[in-house]
Parts: structure tokens; C-alpha cells; sequence
């Protein structure tokens, strides 16, 4: 049985209940946003739940009480910005929330020539709700970006937020200057560093993480980094 549109006061009902159940009832709008059977119902679907908090203050309400938000993050204020001027974003409580230190790292990989992402494989680790991943193919043309994250609730929401993004209020897909759509330029998988990416025979051209400063050379992490033997990005600087 296919997915069913509920009422929006039906969905918050079930989310009310707990963090859990409230990830539950995302995840089954997830499979009616996969289904292209009941893709742009579930879009429009996304619509009207964010029309119900249309304020800072009603967003901040809908996180304490429903355990999540959608929210716009503004793109046009960022040096070297084109394209779309906002994305749209749905966080939860059991997921890194966007902070003002990533923002801050979108706002150096943003001042980079163009050329640094067009058309390259690329990979996020870490990709939290998806945000950075999604804005690097929104604006860089990639032919891929991979967003990788331990975190299995992390990885669904990703997907929630590339269809929120990919296809328009009225669920139509929103396609750039290449007639291509964010669902061919971006995938989300759960993955332990760069595991999904080998294990799959994914050659990588650039990877970005939003990563302390004060990593260690010697952390399992920058091994993994120094080891791919492609040019990469590390928190914004290419190594």
C-alpha cells in the first residue's frame, strides 16, 4: 500500500507524541516524496505544513512541541552568491542543527572560482540535515555530490530537504541552466567516514567538511582525508 496524504492536523498529532514518533511520520512522507507515484502530492504535502508556521517565533513553537522544523536559510547574502536565494530545511532535535559556525564555513567555500566544484564528484562528510551539500549543487553545477553521515535520521532528513529543495511548492521539479534537477546532482547515504564512497568504487574529486580546527593530523579522520589521494577540501582550504 502506497503512501496517503494525511491532514496537516493528523501529521502533528503523531508528532506530538514524541521525537520518535515524530521521526516516524517524516519517514513515512520520506517514502511518499521517493515514490514518483506520490511525489509532488507529498511536496505540496511539505508546503502546507510549513505554511502552518510562517513566524521565528511559530518555528520555534513547532520544534518545542512537534520535534521539528522547516525553516529558510538565506543565500543571497553570502559573497559570490547566484542562482536561488534561499533553500528550505527541515531539522530535528536528533540531528546537528545548523550553527553560525557553519554558515561561516558555506562562506569561505563559497569565495572560490566556480571551477572548483563544476562538474565534479564531490563528497560531504558529516552532511547533518544536508544543507551545504544541497547549496554546493545548487550553485557549482557538480556532477555529484555525495552527503555522507553516520547518523541513519540525519541521512532521511537530508532526502526530505533535497525534495523539499528539487521540486517547487507545487511539486513540480525545479530545473537548472543543464535541465537537470537537484535529485540528479545529489545523493545522501549513512556511511562511517568515506566507507559508502570505497565500498562503492566512487572515485572522488573534492571533499568538504565542516571540521574543528583543532583536528589532530593523527585522528582516523584526517588519515582517511590524507589517504584518497585526490584533491580535496578541508574545512574550506584545499589540501
Amino acid at each position: 500500500m502506497g503512501w496517503t496524504t494525511p491532514t496537516v492536523d493528523e501529521f502533528l498529532e503523531q508528532c506530538k507524541q514524541s521525537g520518535d514518533s515524530a521521526y516516524a511520520a517524516l519517514r513515512s512522507l520520506l517514502e511518499g516524496l521517493e515514490d514518483p507515484e506520490t511525489r509532488s502530492q507529498a511536496r505540496i504535502f511539505l508546503s502546507h505544513l510549513q505554511n502552518r508556521f510562517p513566524t521565528k517565533d511559530s518555528c520555534d513553537r513547532c520544534f518545542q512541541t512537534y520535534h521539528f522544523r522547516i525553516e529558510d536559510i538565506l543565500l543571497d547574502q553570502y559573497e559570490g552568491y547566484q542562482g536561488r536565494n534561499k533553500l528550505t530545511m527541515m531539522v530535528i532535535p536528533s540531528i546537528f542543527l545548523p550553527e553560525d559556525w557553519s554558515f561561516t564555513f558555506y562562506e569561505g567555500i563559497n569565495r572560490h572560482p566556480d571551477s572548483i566544484f563544476k562538474d565534479r564528484t564531490v563528497t560531504e562528510l558529516g552532511c547533518g540535515n544536508g544543507w551545504i551539500s544541497i547549496a554546493i549543487a545548487e550553485k557549482w553545477l557538480p556532477s555529484k555530490v555525495y552527503g555522507l553521515d553516520i547518523n541513519p535520521r540525519a541521512v532521511k532528513i537530508s532526502w526530505i530537504n533535497l525534495y523539499l529543495n528539487a521540486l517547487d511548492e507545487n511539486g513540480q521539479p525545479i530545473y537548472d541552466e543543464e535541465k537537470k534537477t537537484l535529485l540528479d546532482r545529489v545523493e545522501f547515504h549513512e556511511s562511517d567516514l568515506l566507507s559508502y564512497c570505497r565500498e562503492n568504487g566512487i572515485q572522488l574529486e573534492r571533499i568538504v567538511g565542516c571540521i574543528p580546527q583543532n583536528l589532530g593530523i593523527r585522528t582516523p579522520l584526517a588519515i582517511s582525508l590524507a589517504n584518497v589521494g585526490t584533491q580535496q577540501m578541508l574545512s574550506g582550504v584545499k589540501v
